[in-house]
């Protein structure tokens, strides 16, 4: 007598679910884990590593907390608003007749449009380093 479709799913076998740190198969729950590029990990294996906390107040996977990963792309936008603002601001003084005022805005323009070339070099770094583990430099791309 055949198996119902439920049932087939239900095991973890024919599912395909494997558990990427300890292989096994036979497992009911599973959490995303950091470490491994956010693949399910069988829950005994999450408990067992060395950033699970059983708190239960605090979080349960401390991974981002110890290593805290920047958001590139909110900081580029948050520059790009500032460039923006002092640009306009240019257009004023030197409209209004003030130079001193404008070339000093310059000056802080030169800097923030560093700061978005630097900004939009490490978002591409950690693009790249979120994909197949390559790091975009300005040489060459490096495997690791």
């Amino acid at each position: 007598m055949d198996e119902p479709d439920w049932k087939k799913l239900q095991r973890r076998d024919d599912a395909g679910m494997k558990c990427p740190k300890c292989g096994s198969t036979n497992y009911r729950e599973a959490r995303q884990c950091p470490k491994y590029n956010d693949v399910p990990v069988c829950i005994n294996c999450c408990k067992n590593c060395e950033y699970y906390s059983a708190d239960p107040v605090a979080r349960t996977c401390r991974f981002y907390i110890v290593n805290p990963q920047k958001d590139y792309q909110r900081e580029l936008e948050k520059i790009e608003n500032k460039i923006n603002t002092k640009e306009q601001k240019v257009d004023y003084f030197y409209r209004d007749n003030k130079p001193m005022i404008a070339q000093r805005i310059e000056g802080e323009l030169t800097w923030l449009y560093e700061e978005r070339r630097k900004l939009k070099e490490k978002l591409i770094q950690q693009k790249g380093d979120k994909k197949n583990g390559v790091y975009v430099t300005r040489k060459r791309n490096v495997k690791v």
